[in-house]
């Protein structure tokens, strides 16, 4: 599965005029009706975007965690073939993440040239940190190629598919009086999720880094994505990336530019989120991940308005605050009066991006 958010990439729901369509207008006569189906413009970098979501389709887009000093040093000549894993298509889900103590931002690169293959993670470091280690003596089995990664991904899929009962579940069996014992639980119902395929290539360069990727978390915040891929460029000393927003639940493939996201009051909204949810009684963690259930265009266009109350209201909200902050100007009947007019007095209430009272 595969969804592409970004701008100019909608198909178009509106249906399209016949050249013989009319309406009739109230006063009887005929005239030609017009389509209110407003066509976007498309994306200049476009094909990137295409790209991207075809690689990751056909299994070819792969990923890494990185140091971006360590990263700097490996371009430069020095260092061991580096570890990568995949953007794996819907029917190969679910698989672990990658876990963060492996660096803290993922790179992704097209149609990776392979040295070892790995259905699950094998942790190859051990081939740097055991001189006599081969890799096929790692945890993990040695496939011969990424097709036969894929073949086994997807006959691990389909058994969890179609298995008429859930993970850890027995089969069942017949009894010595010829009945059908039906299957029972083993020890710990949880389903796990399979290590993420590790790929060892052959090498990359600077020049094949295509794109900047995250995992869609509950807690994700645009802003401060956008903020670490522009850190992750300037150390590398790389162009403008795509941003890459994968599932490792799904499958599931967004892609981004800059300008598709940002905007000048994004950062101080997101930051706000917190307080707006303590405001309004919901914990704030619950709030974001409700938010973040929305594909991340829509989460900009919330995020991006300015927030703006009345000049009237804001005037009385100063002076509440002056009347309540310095005891020189506190007056009880001008309180009285402002609570009077519907200021929330006593209650908390959500201003300039911050929760007050």
């Amino acid at each position: 599965m595969d969804v592409d958010y970004g701008t100019g990439t909608y198909a178009s729901l509106c249906p399209q005029p016949k050249s013989d369509t009319q309406s009739v207008t109230a006063s009887g006569q005929w005239s030609a009706s017009k389509s209110n189906c407003k066509r976007r413009t498309p994306h200049p970098r476009e094909p990137e975007r295409q790209a991207l979501l075809w690689a990751a389709r056909s299994g070819r887009l792969a990923f890494r965690r990185i140091y971006l000093n360590t990263e700097k040093q490996y371009f430069s000549g020095k260092g061991s073939p580096r570890p990568f894993s995949l953007v794996l298509p819907g029917g190969m889900m679910p698989t672990k993440p990658i876990p963060k103590r492996y660096c803290q931002w993922m790179v992704g690169i097209v149609d990776p040239q392979c040295l070892y293959v790995y259905k699950c993670d094998a942790f190859t470091q051990r081939l740097l940190l055991e001189p006599g280690l081969t890799p096929e003596q790692l945890r993990a089995k040695l496939l011969p190629d990424l097709p036969t990664m894929f073949h086994r991904r997807r006959e691990h899929g389909e058994q969890v598919t179609w298995r008429a009962y859930p993970h850890r579940f027995t089969s069942g069996h017949l009894q010595k009086d010829g009945t059908f014992s039906l299957p029972k639980l083993k020890p710990g119902n949880d389903t796990p999720e399979l290590d993420y395929p590790e790929l060892v290539l052959t090498k990359y360069g600077k020049e094949d880094i295509k794109c900047f990727v995250v995992y869609l978390d509950a807690q994700i915040n645009i802003a401060d994505t956008l903020r670490h891929k522009r850190q992750c460029e300037e150390a590398l000393e790389l162009e403008s990336l795509p941003l890459v927003v994968y599932c490792h639940r799904t499958g599931s493939v967004q892609v981004y530019f800059d300008g598709e996201l940002d905007s000048k009051h994004l950062a101080t909204n997101a930051d706000s989120l917190d307080y707006f949810a303590i405001s309004q009684g919901i914990p704030p963690e619950n709030f974001r991940a409700m938010l973040n259930l929305l594909p991340m265009s829509l989460r900009t266009q919330a995020l991006s308005s300015e927030l703006t109350v009345s000049p009237d209201v804001e005037h009385k909200l100063q002076q509440a605050i002056q009347l309540v902050s310095d005891p020189r100007f506190y007056s009880y009947e001008k309180l009285l009066g402002l609570k009077q007019s519907g200021l929330p007095i006593h209650q908390p209430f959500f201003r300039k991006g911050s929760f007050e009272s």
